[in-house]
């Protein structure tokens, strides 16, 4: 565990820089084979065991790549699905299963990890699924209709989408 003082007056992407930056220096100085996890940032030394907390997190629910950062708050949809439990969950999207009864939920599983992984870049997301990006879209457009939910459009329609599949993925 290393705790590091970042300069103040620093805006949240120049934080991501300034973090990634050194880790490359450690590994660069020869810290190589190492995963590294990046809790929350903190201001007050009470808090780090919250950040221990979720670098610990990220260290058992997320696939790291050594001598990579992995930041705790680019995985913050899937830390809060996993608070979540899936039996208070079930009646809750009762109708959206309903809906999706007879679609491939699998590849509806897959479509929702792609965007969640690429920012919601159809783009990046339809290369990771080896679709046409045309193709994802029309899909996205499908689940729209067939969900009633605005999945380009607005934050919630998004993480509905998201937490309805990783709802879906748990119990299939």
């Amino acid at each position: 565990m290393i705790f590091k003082a970042l300069p103040t007056a620093r805006k949240p992407v120049a934080v991501h820089t300034v973090l990634t930056t050194f880790v490359q220096e450690l590994v660069d100085w020869g810290l190589k084979n190492c995963y590294y996890a990046i809790g929350t940032l903190q201001c007050q030394m009470r808090l780090y065991a919250d950040s221990y907390q979720s670098c610990q997190w990220l260290v058992k629910h997320e696939t790291m790549i050594k001598d990579q950062p992995c930041f705790f708050t680019d995985h913050l949809a899937g830390y809060f699905c996993d608070k979540l439990q899936i039996s208070e969950m079930d009646n809750l999207f009762d109708y959206f299963y309903e809906q999706v009864v007879n679609m491939d939920t699998e590849e509806m599983v897959a479509v929702a990890d792609a965007l969640y992984r690429t920012n919601f870049n159809l783009k990046q997301a339809a290369d990771q699924l080896y679709f046409h990006r045309n193709t994802l879209l029309y899909k996205l457009q499908d689940y729209e209709q067939t969900l009633k939910l605005d999945i380009r459009g607005s934050m919630v329609g998004k993480f509905m989408f998201f937490l309805f599949c990783d709802l879906l993925k748990k119990t299939l």
